[in-house]
């Protein structure tokens, strides 16, 4: 009977210690990190305007205009029709025009020698740069324009205007042919000014003084 209780000791002794060796053993190993997944950042492309952009059509043209794209570094001749959109810049040579429509805004007459960068294209307001030449803009959408011309901005909301300006001429002709429109600059002093352009009027704004001033009313036609 004795060594019967020695024998059932030492069983359960014996299971304890292999019991207690293996939850040591599974301690003891080093657990794989997790590591998680995380779904890639979203890149920006310059390849593609915002999706909301708005995109323009070339209504008419006549002799070299010249297209640069987005991605560019230099403008090359068009010779397909093309959809004009956001970031994109449209040049006219010598005798050449071009008349650029935006459903939602209106249309831009490029007479010779003229140079228009399209800056912002979005429904809530599309923005321009005219670098040179005369332009003439048909504002009658639900989109508001904004005009950069050098250290001016104009905007307008409806109407037409016309401006013009040269390489080598600080002064730069605006004409309101119909509705009212807005200047906006910053003088020498650093001030901001604003000004309503009235219809029927022309102005001239100097972007070396940094001064706009009435020239008087545009000529009945």
């Amino acid at each position: 009977m004795k060594d019967l209780v020695l024998f059932i000791i030492s069983l359960v002794l014996g299971i304890g210690i292999v019991f207690g060796y293996s939850i040591l053993k599974t301690q003891n190993i080093p657990q794989k990190p997790v590591i998680s997944k995380k779904s890639p950042a979203s890149t920006f492309s310059i390849d593609t305007p915002p999706s909301k952009s708005l995109k323009g059509s070339i209504a008419s043209r006549s002799g070299t205009l010249l297209w640069e794209s987005r991605i560019a570094s230099s403008p090359g001749k068009l010779e397909d029709t093309i959809q004009i959109q956001q970031g994109e810049r449209l040049i006219t040579e010598d005798k050449s025009s071009a008349t650029v429509n935006f459903a939602q805004v209106g249309s831009f007459e490029l007479s010779e020698n003229s140079d228009l960068s399209l800056i912002q294209t979005l429904p809530v307001d599309l923005v321009v740069e005219q670098k040179k030449g005369k332009i003439k803009y048909t504002v009658n959408g639900t989109t508001p324009l904004s005009i950069k011309i050098r250290s001016a901005l104009i905007t307008k909301r409806s109407g037409i205007i016309d401006i013009a300006l040269a390489n080598d001429d600080p002064i730069i002709t605006i004409a309101t042919i119909q509705g009212t429109a807005q200047i906006g600059f910053n003088d020498l002093d650093y001030i901001s000014q604003v000004f309503t352009l009235r219809e029927g009027q022309i102005y001239e704004y100097d972007s070396d003084e940094r001064t706009a001033i009435n020239t008087g009313l545009m000529r009945q036609k």
